[in-house]
């Protein structure tokens, strides 16, 4: 165990964690892609509008309407953003939170609030960043107009020219539009993801019911993260996406998207698109917890 710990803050470690959170997290976007677009569209759809009533229907009409290409917009985007965000907010996570406990490696030991913490910072910090990357992928995934030229493009073209078109529109800083609103959701993602995930296991699941490291206890927690992943993050979520895709200058900026969000469809509709968000997450905190842990104890680290 001293060995391993002492390994804990070491630059190696770090750099394995980067490569094992881009890993993991670029594995999981890519098989629950489909149900990311889904969720895209219903958080982004207005008050009334029929077209993405739920989580089913959406899946057929995208499907129906855009074919495979449709489930698969936004992939490359989402491989950038798994490969840098990602890779900092789980790489990250080690060296904050050890830092915040002040050198304290007993996972058992540390406290709610240093977990949830470390969570906050790694999220806020990789997605701030990242920004472009999350950007282009959501401006991808909105719904696409009969009419729009680049409807029948490839997935790489199209990804090519929603950059083009961002730059076009504002240089630059357009690729970092809705950072605040982004950091913010990151931040709380992976605060309630890592930092569940973490009680759960390490406070909870293994000194009240005497689990041991392996599958069955990483399935467990990570199934309760999901869950508190889900909601804590949906509202954050919600006005990301729909500050992000809003290219008619309806939003003056993130509070004010917020404002009109609650005064034209309620407050409700900061958990719109819960059931797409739910049914992805679950798959994707999932495969990426399981696979993090794994490689982990393939390289000769210790489990998170």
């Amino acid at each position: 165990m001293a060995s391993q710990s002492s390994s804990s803050g070491s630059a190696l470690h770090t750099f394995l964690s980067f490569n094992i959170g881009g890993l993991s997290c670029g594995t999981a976007s890519t098989l629950t892609n489909p149900l990311d677009v889904v969720r895209i569209r219903m958080q982004n759809r207005a008050a009334g509008d029929a077209r993405y009533s739920g989580m089913l229907s959406a899946l057929r009409l995208t499907f129906k309407e855009e074919g495979m290409a449709g489930m698969t917009r936004g992939l490359y985007a989402s491989w950038a953003r798994e490969l840098t965000y990602s890779s900092a907010r789980i790489g990250l996570y080690d060296p904050i939170r050890l830092a915040l406990a002040r050198g304290e490696e007993d996972r058992a030991k540390v406290g709610l609030h240093v977990k949830f913490g470390a969570g906050l910072l790694s999220g806020a910090i990789g997605s701030a960043v990242c920004n472009p990357c999350d950007f282009i992928k959501t401006r991808q995934q909105k719904p696409v107009a009969a009419d729009c030229p680049s409807r029948d493009l490839s997935n790489w073209a199209r990804h090519v020219r929603e950059v083009r078109l961002a730059l076009a529109e504002g240089g630059l800083p357009m690729l970092y539009k809705g950072w605040q609103a982004t950091s913010a959701r990151a931040a709380m993602l992976t605060s309630a993801q890592l930092g569940s995930y973490d009680t759960c296991k390490n406070n909870i699941a293994i000194p009240l019911f005497g689990l041991e490291e392996g599958i069955p206890l990483h399935f467990a927690s990570s199934m309760f993260a999901a869950v508190f992943t889900t909601t804590a993050s949906s509202p954050f979520d919600v006005v990301k996406t729909r500050y992000m895709c809003d290219t008619t200058g309806q939003y003056a900026g993130v509070v004010d998207c917020v404002a009109k969000t609650l005064k034209a469809d309620g407050p409700m509709a900061f958990m719109r698109g819960w059931t797409p968000a739910y049914t992805r997450v679950t798959p994707y905190t999932v495969i990426t917890l399981l696979m993090i842990e794994q490689l982990r104890l393939l390289l000769g680290m210790e489990p998170l």
